[in-house]
């Protein structure tokens, strides 16, 4: 600060006595010049502190500058996850099941049938059916009860064991849910003749039948 004061001064010093010795003619431009003199000092020194916050702007930027490929990426998964699901739910106008095995019934493991009943499951959750809706079998003996997805939606075929109850042990039900043009199965063995009921448990209030037993 002693420094440029000093400076000052001196330039002061400088233009008042070459003004008083060029009074006659040229005094504007020896004024002129004095006065780039005084500012000469104070430019030399600025221009550095100009380039020194030029270039911590320009450190600045670089530190917070965000590739563009972490914003994408996430959102480019998160569209395919979506795409997908739709595409795994599309086209189903009902509740649908997935296809997935079962274990087979350990009481009927190992036993052959002694007949075969076949069976229509179709329509969607307000209209769905079996076809027949009664079905005979043998008391006492194994028979088998094939049914065949004609509808556009999945279903399966659950019957009520002897406490005419459904969600208990002794219930009787296809190994797996059946989707759209599939086939399932389900291998029974009742000893006590009578009339049974049995439905789709993914529409239970519209889709019901009675096995009787004889």
């Amino acid at each position: 600060m002693a420094s440029k004061g000093k400076k000052r001064r001196d330039a002061r010093r400088l233009r008042k006595q070459r003004q008083e010795e060029s009074a006659a003619v040229g005094g504007g431009l020896v004024e002129d010049a004095a006065e780039e003199q005084e500012s000469t000092p104070e430019r030399i020194e600025e221009a550095p502190r100009k380039q020194e916050r030029k270039k911590r702007k320009k450190s600045a930027g670089r530190r917070f500058r965000i590739n563009g490929w972490f914003i994408a990426a996430p959102v480019a998964i998160g569209g395919v996850i979506v795409i997908a699901v739709l595409v795994l739910t599309s086209g189903s106008s009902g509740v649908t099941a997935p296809e997935v095995e079962a274990t087979p019934d350990a009481r009927v493991a190992g036993l052959t049938p002694t007949q075969i009943v076949a069976v229509e499951a179709g329509g969607v959750v307000d209209n769905a059916y079996f076809e027949p809706s009664q079905i005979m079998g043998p008391a006492g003996e194994v028979f088998e009860i094939v049914v065949n997805n004609v509808g556009s939606v999945s279903h399966n075929l659950t019957i009520a064991g002897l406490d005419d109850e459904y969600g208990t042990p002794d219930d009787w039900s296809t190994e797996r849910a059946i989707g759209e043009g599939g086939q399932g199965s389900v291998v029974v063995k009742l000893d006590e003749p009578g009339t049974y009921r049995f439905r789709c448990a993914l529409h239970p209030l519209t889709q019901i039948g009675t096995l009787v037993l004889q």
